[in-house]
């Protein structure tokens, strides 16, 4: 599933990504009173990579907003890390890390932030709102590290997904972490906290 869901995302055009992303926009605007409550300060977005939901207006429209935009970044190249999140103004403050995605550098004495939102990427999400990311973990170490935290009913993670991405049925292992939400071009899947 993983490679067929992935080959087809990567075969969209330039074009195509542009508009599907613009109608998943749009739907995460017409959901934005359950996704952007009153109180939430700082969104955490990604920086896509092969075809993935492009994410560069929805940090346009949250930045108008006055809300702080995040990026991840990952402090160790290995697997089932945890990332850290720092705020970027700019898409020109991030800079390609250890897996060619692009990163913010942080700077000297600015401390990592915990989002309110974080806008997850994957390569598939099922109805009941589990991810299949791409098998490093990442997201997964940094719920874990929230829950052990006691922090994790804290942060909403929103999936964000072409329409053939949104399937049925996923496995999931017990390290996998459920989603809040995902948004798709039409469907808004609601998940919650396990």
């Amino acid at each position: 599933m993983r490679k067929k869901i992935l080959e087809q995302r990567q075969a969209l055009s330039a074009g195509e990504v542009a508009h599907r992303s613009k109608r998943i926009l749009d739907n995460f605007l017409k959901h934005s009173s359950e996704l952007l409550p009153e109180g939430v300060e700082s969104v955490a977005l990604y920086f896509p990579i092969r075809g993935e939901v492009d994410t560069r207006a929805f940090h346009a429209h949250l930045r108008s907003g006055r809300k702080r935009c995040l990026f991840p970044r990952v402090a160790k190249a290995a697997k089932l890390q945890p990332l850290e999140f720092f705020e970027v103004a700019d898409w020109s403050e991030l800079r390609l890390g250890a897996f060619g995605i692009g990163e913010p550098v942080p700077l000297p004495g600015v401390a990592p932030v915990k989002p309110d939102v974080v806008l997850v990427p994957g390569t598939a999400f099922s109805l009941d709102a589990h991810r299949l990311g791409y098998g490093a973990g990442h997201y997964d170490a940094t719920v874990d590290a929230w829950k052990a935290e006691g922090q994790r009913a804290s942060v909403r993670l929103v999936g964000l997904a072409y329409e053939f991405q949104i399937v049925e049925r996923l496995p999931s292992e017990p390290h996998d972490q459920r989603l809040d939400f995902v948004v798709g071009e039409e469907r808004f899947v609601v998940g919650g906290i396990e």
